[in-house]
């Protein structure tokens, strides 16, 4: 459940970061906003617990909803928030289509445009991998529609991703990928590899925040 709205406490900020009740000591409010989700367990270990994020690398890594700062924190600013996807209001969906034409028997020149393809969510410095798809088949003519965020999927505001695609040597030649991401072009006419894995990421092609819904991450080839 998201952080209450009205007469919010400190327990009620560490119970909807960490996804239990909170049971005995003190709490900061400066370390809860301040530490990113990345540095507690599921991430560099530093701290013991989730946080939100505001301070920790400018707020890089801060939560869907808070403002990124270090002073004048209120509990306020976290009247209502999610810390966790839900999948129903909020979900982190990906769509692999495959609009390649069908595969060509062998021998030569036979072609086989079957294409593995993966997409994984990251902190911004791309070490620590908090979502991914695994690698999906995605045969030609066809497309792969599902939701790869967990109701423990963390919101982190900002997408920091990473789309791999392996492709067969057979690929037939001049293959090309779109990547949009909630709408927004990041990738148009990318080469895919014959072979060789092909991979495109926020770093070269610019990253995208986090919407209303959540992330919707399409990867067209053709």
């Amino acid at each position: 459940m998201p952080v209450p709205i009205t007469n919010v406490k400190f327990s009620d900020m560490w119970a909807e970061a960490n996804g239990t009740a909170y049971t005995t000591g003190s709490l900061s409010l400066n370390d809860m906003s301040f530490f990113s989700y990345f540095a507690g367990p599921n991430g560099s270990g530093a701290r013991t617990d989730n946080n939100w994020g505001q301070g920790e690398a400018l707020g890089a890594n801060r939560i869907y909803g808070t403002g990124a700062k270090t002073t004048n924190i209120q509990v306020g600013d976290f009247d209502g928030l999610r810390y966790f996807y839900d999948n129903s209001t909020l979900s982190i969906d990906v769509d692999f289509i495959n609009n390649l034409p069908p595969n060509v028997p062998f021998p030569p020149p036979g072609t086989n445009n079957d294409l593995n393809i993966d997409v994984g969510l990251y902190d911004s410095t791309y070490t620590y991998n908090y979502v991914s798809s695994g690698a999906i088949m995605v045969p030609p003519g066809t497309n792969s529609l599902t939701t790869i965020s967990l109701t423990t999927t963390p919101i982190i505001f900002r997408a920091y991703w990473i789309v791999n695609i392996v492709a067969t040597p057979q690929l037939i030649p001049g293959a090309v990928v779109d990547i949009l991401i909630n709408g927004n072009a990041k990738v148009v006419g990318g080469v895919i590899n014959a072979g060789p894995p092909t991979s495109f990421d926020g770093i070269t092609y610019g990253t995208e925040d986090v919407a209303g819904f959540g992330l919707d991450i399409q990867v067209v080839c053709y």
